[in-house]
């Protein structure tokens, strides 16, 4: 596809995407900081970010000081309409998200879209976003520790019929 020519994207790449304004709350920075280890047991992983904010310079930041700029991209901002082409990029796709006095009630509208496009979603636990969808019966695994998040990660990428039955249980439930 035109998107993956235009990243750099091959059909090789396992994609981790996320879409979403860049909040400090995002948990990305953490999230990149901890990617070296997933690409330890999964190298031709690649972190897609699509947005822009003010959290951008600090994870572009990162990525250079990690050396990671040719498995993190960050697109900025894209058209809206182009965000299903993004998606469906993913082996999965994550809502790492901290949990703050500003995220712990929130759904994000993001979980609904990913899980349209019939893809699993690894998400930090908020208490907003649990109260709509539960768990992996829904699509949805949850993890808040980074060793975790790694470690599930991992797993999810070396399982493409697991990815693909949790993928098919949260395209059920939306």
């Amino acid at each position: 596809s035109e998107v993956r020519q235009k990243w750099g994207i091959s059909d090789k790449d396992q994609v981790i995407v996320f879409i979403g304004t860049l909040f400090e709350f995002s948990g990305l920075d953490g999230f990149i900081r901890q990617f070296p280890k997933v690409l330890e047991h999964v190298p031709e992983a690649k972190l897609l970010i699509v947005g822009d904010g003010p959290q951008c310079p600090k994870l572009e930041g990162i990525t250079t000081e990690l050396g990671l700029q040719n498995q993190v991209i960050i697109t900025g901002f894209q058209p809206y309409d182009t965000m299903p082409q993004y998606i469906n990029l993913a082996a999965l796709c994550i809502i790492p998200f901290l949990v703050t006095d500003a995220t712990m009630d929130i759904f994000p509208s993001k979980i609904v879209q990913y899980l349209a496009c019939g893809k699993i979603v690894l998400a930090t636990p908020l208490p907003g976003t649990l109260a709509v969808i539960p768990g992996e019966q829904q699509g949805v695994v949850y993890t808040d520790s980074a060793d975790d998040k790694v470690r599930k990660i991992v797993s999810l990428l070396k399982s493409a019929e697991y990815r693909q039955q949790l993928g098919y249980a949260g395209l059920n439930y939306v």
